[in-house]
């Protein structure tokens, strides 16, 4: 301003007055500005507060000085409450009373209180070493054995150790305020406040209730859910028992994501599909997706293949199985043995099997002896089974409108020749096939008796069992099984030396029709069955056919044995050291017969008497040496394991094929036929050996990580191939037992990501396929002789391991106290070098040569499972289980695809289930036969025209638990979910001939009838058309089978204590479960499973129970 006012030319005498004006201000300004900062420094504070929190008297401070206070809540939670009493005192004096007596200091900077932790002084540190302690004890169950290994720590310190062999434990320079935790997996978490320990102290800890804590079996060990960081889903005894099954692996259906399972028919016996995490193998006849089965920790020789094969190939062609699909090898194992089985997915969990883990692990656990009081339990039930919806067959007239229409449609004349069933058979005769056949009622019959029970050092379990079942064919087809199990295990005096033996013995027999008679429920409903005089009818009208009744007359028995026994020695040799091993044997035979008498056949024609013998024997044993170490390092528990495998498998079978008898009477034994088929035998063996080991370290139970690795031999590869290296690495990081989670603890209990990825083989393939083999070909020539030796097989010795490697990412949270706990799972499982049949050229002299291509298989997908205790208030609960798996299979690469014989199966980019057809247009409403695109216009419908119409693979499937229990009542019920595409029943549909008439099942869908129809289905026809034979070649065949099924309800009630003390036993159980009870589904006629509606579906089963324990 100066400035301005002199270039303005202002007189001076002015210029002065306003510069004095302007200090005077500046001085007034300044003197105001300091008495309201003395006033505001000088405000006086008046508080009154008696045992009052911290948190609240800073916020009256805060209100009545305009400071700000700067804390951590965990800092201020340490505060011990404030009583006060002030008036008109300034902010220092305030702060200094309401600290006096803190474990709290403060510091002013301008007008913001910062509050910290105090610093121990000099005597504090002193006085607080004083007060330390030492604290000891030994951890027990519930029974008094001690627990070794358990983890003991004190609270928010680093102090922390672990039980020795006697399960005691010794914790120096513990301050008396502490607070003492102890874990183990498998038990619930035990507090005590340092102060409050006895001495001598015993902790005595309760099994978990809590299922992250509950034990669950992984390989060559135990872990939790808590703790493991690979992925493995436990079935338990309870939800096997409630479901009325004889073969356990049908418990399975729906209750692990990421794993299908597929039952092929509703016959006893019948064999039962398993896949995990999608399927690997281009070609099903070389290589399997079965995984691996263990019982007991031993190697189940027969794994899942069906034994079916028995007396196939042997004699007549017409003799099929007894069931279509196989006998399942489980048929012999009682699932009321099972104490848990357990399902090992991803890499980190299966990698320590090697290659025989590569397309996942089952592990089957029997029940063990507990120590306690001789436990005697009795369990038997009764049951009825039937086909849950029958398949509606036309009915006569149906029937004959159908033929006559199709008689019209071709423009042929009938005759007594090509209709006769419409020209000499009764018109108004009716059977319904469905019903006749299939439509009876199955029963069954299980019991089950079990001893339990020892003392600290010797415990057993024994059981027997008898499971006696017919069938809905007939009452007098039946499937037996009788089983016994033995299992003790013994420990010396000072608990150093254990020994647990286990053996299970089973007999199995059936007899059935050696034909499934739901292939018969499509015979012309008006074909006579039996003659005026109650006998079997064979002829009418001078027509001969096969009545379906005479299949009972052709039948099938099987025999079959089911052994499997190990022993584990353990001996500890000191607190860190335990050395072990695990030897074991299991057996499977079956013995298979089938004989076809002449009732069987119609007469007069060929002479069909036949016997079909066939045996085979499966034979597994296996011996794995362990060393494991444990020990506390670096604050955390480090375990390690070292061992070795030998596995030897032995397979054998044999066939041979009697026919020409001469009389029913002489085929008691096959020796009496007058010709043999040529016989058949058969034996593999399959060596492995291994060794192996694993790296787990767990600190703090919040970090945790797990290396495994593998080297792996297998005999059925050739020289300088028959070794491979497998390993995969775990990881995983329970983030809510960081100190920055505590405050989530409220709603969030627990928290992990884990993650783990690992490459391994897989030589799940027939022994000796790298070799070249030769065959027997017979020739009758007077120069040659009358056979001869020819090649049939090319050596090849490239031929090496499938690869596969394994990847997962995991989300695992609880929430509300664990109330609600919540799994993700990312999956990607990549397999090449696949070993498919590839085609070589004429000029070789053979067709193939199974060889490594470096095709590439990928299946990935999501899996989630949710699980809810939705009410738990006084005697009543209700908790859920549900899991869903998003899967996604795609075939990434196959050089040469287009020149191999894969092309019309397989499309790159494409799953392997693709459905790969030609495109159906539907019916041509001009002629009413079936129309197409024909892709490349070349007149013809072949290979050239497929086109990718989807696949068959599941978009999703899972399963839902529900159970509730009040007092003594438990209700669980199962339902079940799929959504698929399948094969519909179009496929079998128009199957006919002139000389064989089949009747048809009803269809809601129209059938076309003249010019112009908009029909779904074309013309019926007396044969087999063109445009019939392209359609089952088309996506017309396929259609929606998804499914949601009530799979089981199970209703128990358990007598109160009070009656059941007045009845002297311990526990009386009445139960009533059923199986298959009801499908909601938009596939049409059939089971969406099976998705044949001439084959047997799984039955609807209801099943009435006691259980008595003494």
């Amino acid at each position: 301003m100066y400035d301005i006012l002199t270039r303005l030319g202002k007189p001076n005498r002015l210029r002065r007055k306003l510069l004095l004006i302007m200090r005077l201000t500046t001085v007034l300004l300044i003197a105001s500005l300091m008495q309201v900062s003395a006033a505001g420094f000088a405000q006086k504070i008046s508080l009154s507060r008696s045992n009052t929190p911290l948190k609240a008297i800073i916020k009256s401070l805060r209100q009545q000085t305009g400071y700000d206070f700067v804390y951590n809540d965990k800092v201020l939670s340490t505060a011990k409450p404030v009583t006060v009493s002030v008036k008109d005192g300034n902010i220092e004096t305030v702060l200094d009373l309401i600290f006096s007596e803190q474990p709290l200091t403060y510091t002013i900077d301008s007008k913001t209180v910062i509050i910290k932790q105090k610093a121990p002084s000099f005597m504090d540190k002193v006085m607080q070493i004083l007060s330390n302690i030492s604290v000891s004890g030994k951890v027990v169950n519930e029974g008094g054995m001690p627990l070794p290994g358990a983890t003991v720590k004190i609270k928010g310190t680093k102090l922390e150790g672990m039980t020795n062999s006697d399960g005691e434990f010794v914790l120096q320079g513990v301050p008396e305020d502490g607070i003492l935790v102890i874990t183990f997996i498998g038990y619930q978490s035990y507090e005590t406040k340092v102060s409050q320990i006895p001495n001598p102290a015993v902790f005595a800890l309760r099994p978990a209730i809590n299922s992250l804590d509950e034990i669950i079996v992984q390989g060559y060990g135990t872990t939790s859910k808590r703790l493991n960081t690979g992925n493995i889903v436990k079935v338990s005894a309870t939800e096997i028992e409630r479901q009325p099954v004889s073969n356990p692996l049908a418990a399975l259906q729906g209750r692990v994501s990421g794993m299908l399972v597929t039952q092929t028919n509703g016959l006893p016996g019948g064999a039962i599909n398993i896949q995990i995490r999608g399927r690997t193998a281009i070609d099903k006849s070389i290589t399997s997706d079965e995984p691996l089965f263990v019982i007991d920790g031993v190697p189940y020789g027969a794994g899942n293949s069906s034994l079916y094969n028995n007396i196939a190939y042997a004699g007549s062609t017409q003799l099929l199985s007894a069931v279509q699909a196989g006998i399942s090898p489980f048929n012999g194992i009682n699932p009321q043995d099972i104490a848990s089985i357990e399902v090992l997915k991803d890499a980190d969990a299966t990698a320590i099997y090697g290659s025989r883990g590569a397309n996942g692990v089952i592990l089957i656990t029997t029940k063990k002896g507990t120590e306690g009081k001789l436990s005697v339990t009795l369990n038997t039930n009764y049951g009825v089974s039937s086909v849950a919806n029958p398949v509606q067959m036309m009915n006569t007239e149906q029937y004959i409108a159908a033929r006559t229409k199709a008689f019209e449609n071709d423009k042929i004349t009938m005759t007594d020749a090509n209709a006769f069933d419409l020209r000499k058979w009764d018109p108004s005769r009716y059977y319904n096939y469905a019903k006749e056949l299939t439509g009876g009622v199955a029963e069954s019959y299980n019991t089950q008796l079990s001893l339990n029970g020892g003392s600290k050092l010797t415990k057993f379990a024994l059981s027997a069992g008898n499971n006696w079942s017919n069938t809905v064919l007939s009452n007098d087809t039946r499937d037996k099984r009788f089983n016994v199990g033995f299992n003790v295990s013994q420990s010396s005096l000072n608990e150093k030396f254990l020994v647990n033996f286990s053996a299970n013995y089973a007999q199995t027999s059936s007899n059935l029709t050696s034909v499934d008679l739901s292939e018969l429920i499509n015979l012309p409903p008006n074909l006579k069955l039996y003659n005026d005089d109650g006998t079997l009818s064979w002829a009418e009208g001078g027509y001969s056919f096969n009545n379906p009744l005479g299949a009972y007359n052709n039948r099938t028995t099987s025999n079959g044995q089911v052994m499997y026994a190990n022993v584990q020695p353990i001996y500890k040799i000191n607190d860190n050291f335990k050395i072990s091993a695990n030897a074991g044997y299991n057996i499977n035979t079956n013995n298979q017969r089938q004989v076809a008498y002449s009732t069987a056949f119609k007469p007069g024609g060929l002479n069909n008497r036949a016997i079909n013998i066939g045996t085979t024997a499966n034979k597994s044993w296996t011996v794995e040496p362990q060393l494991e170490y444990t020990k506390e390092i670096f604050g955390g528990r480090f375990n390690g394991l070292i061992g070795g495998t030998l596995q030897n498998t032995e397979s054998k079978y044999n066939r041979m094929n009697g026919n020409g008898f001469t009389s029913d009477a002489y085929m008691s034994s096959i020796n009496n036929a007058p010709f043999f088929g040529k016989p058949s035998e058969g034996n593999s063996e399959y060596r492995y050996s291994a060794l192996f080991g694993r790296l787990n370290y767990n600190y703090n139970d919040t970090y945790l990580v797990n290396l495994t690795g593998r080297r792996d031999g297998s005999s059925r590869f050739g020289p300088g191939k028959q070794f491979a290296n497998f390993g995969a690495i775990g990881a995983g990081w329970i983030f809510t037992n960081e100190k920055f989670m505590e405050d989530t603890k409220s709603w969030l209990s627990f928290g992990k990501l884990r993650t783990s990825f690992g490459s391994t083989g897989n030589d799940k393939i027939s022994d000796y396929n790298y070799l070249d083999t030769w065959g027997i070909q017979s020739f009758t020539n007077i120069n040659w002789g009358s056979s001869f030796l020819y090649p049939s097989k090319l050596f090849n010795p490239d031929y090496h391991w499938e690869s596969t490697f394994k990847s997962e990412y995991g989300l695992d949270l609880s929430f509300l106290k664990d109330r609600i706990m919540f799994s993700s799972v990312y999956y990607r499982n990549s397999s090449s070098d696949q070993l498919v049949s590839y085609q070589l050229p004429q000029t070789t002299g053979f067709t193939y040569v199974l060889a490594n291509l470096p095709a590439k298989v990928i299946n990935s997908g999501f899996e989630f499972t949710l699980n809810t205790r939705n009410i738990e208030k006084g005697d009543f609960s209700w908790s859920t289980d549900i899991n869903i798996t998003i899967p996604k299979n795609k075939l990434a690469s196959f050089p040469g695809l287009a020149s191999s014989s894969y092309f019309s199966k397989y499309v790159v980019g494409q799953p392997l289930n693709v459905i790969y057809a030609v495109k159906s247009l539907g019916v041509s409403p001009e002629t009413g036969s079936y129309i197409f695109e024909d892709k490349n216009n070349d007149g013809s419908y072949n290979e050239s025209d497929y086109q990718v119409f989807g696949s068959t693979d599941p978009k999703y499937y899972g399963g839902m638990q529900n159970s509730f229990r009040y007092k003594g009542f438990n209700l669980d019920f199962f339902i079940l979910f799929r959504k698929t595409t399948g094969q519909n029943y179009k496929r079998y549909y128009w199957y006919n001939s002139s000389s064989n008439p089949t009747n048809r099942p009803v269809v809601s869908e129209k059938i076309w009838e003249q010019p112009g129809d908009i029909a779904d289905l074309a013309k019926l026809s007396t044969g087999l058309t063109a445009d019939m034979v392209t359609y089952n070649k088309s996506n017309g065949i396929y259609s929606d089978a998804s499914y949601l099924s009530l799979n089981n309800v199970s209703l128990s009630y358990s007598l109160p204590k009070s009656l059941i003390n007045k009845l002297k036993i311990s526990n009386c159980r009445v139960y009533v479960s059923g199986q298959n009870l009801l499908t909601i589904s938009p596939y049409e006629i059939g089971d969406p499973q099976t998705q044949n509606y001439l084959s047997t579906p799984p039955l609807r089963t209801v099943s009435t129970g006691l259980q008595l324990t003494f």
